[in-house]
């Protein structure tokens, strides 16, 4: 119930985010990521167009990799991630927020 409050909706979800619904929802991630995440997300929307998805992750049994730096993490390793998505009437427009760790990779709150 929206009644009051400074939203219009507010949804809050625990899910496992693998390649099929990544892919239903246009996330493509196949560039450093194969695998699923546990995700426990909370989707915000205003009534002017905006929206934000306050996003935690954990990447455990997902493998990432980042090959310019010969980096990859195999599944089973604990590794997270969190991040705020900001959209205007539907279409992302930035991420901020974007914090992440996993076994020597650690990545500084950056946008």
């Amino acid at each position: 119930d929206s009644a009051g409050q400074p939203y219009t909706m507010k949804v809050k979800a625990a899910l496992v985010a693998d390649p099929n619904l990544r892919n239903q929802f246009g996330i493509d991630l196949s560039t450093f990521m194969d695998g699923s995440g546990a995700v426990d997300v909370t989707y915000t929307e205003f009534a002017n167009g905006r929206a934000e998805a306050d996003v935690k992750t954990d990447l455990t049994q997902a493998r990432l990799f980042v090959e310019p730096f010969d980096y990859e993490k195999l599944p089973g390793a604990k590794a997270e991630a969190t991040l705020k998505a900001v959209l205007q009437n539907g279409d992302l427009k930035e991420i901020q927020n974007l914090r992440g760790s996993a076994p020597s990779l650690s990545l500084e709150t950056s946008r």
